[in-house]
């Protein structure tokens, strides 16, 4: 059936990426994004996060409209994996987490958006809440894991 002009295109679903050492929380975290609609990929290293980030610079993958970054990560910390994303993109969201006692934002330089923090044990709903608000916000990135042809 032909595309009419009165039909709309579906909406792209909003992507996002979960980096967390723990494969217990990176599985309820993405469970918890996917029941409020969002395609969920998660990674349990800073280091191969970033691998993939690079990848959808260069399009050979997709990209994410919003990254959930946790502080223990296997390989790269949190905080560097979050220095290097925002190095390339001050505009993409990210949500940083940890069990570690954290602040309410990470620090960046002033002319940055701010990075919010949630620490955990966080309720599933407070989460998914940040997560979809960041998404919903997203500008993704034209160069930086947004990937080829991105919206």
């Amino acid at each position: 059936m032909p595309f009419e002009a009165s039909e709309s295109p579906t909406p792209r679903p909003r992507r996002a990426l979960v980096v967390d050492g723990d494969e217990y929380a990176r599985t309820v975290l993405a469970r918890t994004l996917e029941s409020g609609g969002l395609v969920a990929e998660t990674l349990c290293s800073g280091d191969t996060a970033w691998q993939t980030f690079e990848a959808a610079e260069q399009g050979r993958r997709e990209g994410w409209d919003v990254v959930v970054v946790c502080e223990q990560l296997f390989g790269m910390s949190g905080t560097a994996l979050v220095r290097r994303l925002r190095g390339r993109c001050a505009e993409l969201p990210i949500l940083y987490t940890s069990s570690l006692p954290c602040p309410e934002a990470l620090p960046t330089p002033e002319r940055e958006p701010p990075i919010p923090a949630l620490c955990k044990p966080f309720p599933a709903d407070v989460f998914l809440q940040r997560v979809t608000r960041l998404a919903r916000d997203s500008r993704r990135c034209a160069d930086a894991g947004a990937g080829a042809g991105a919206e």
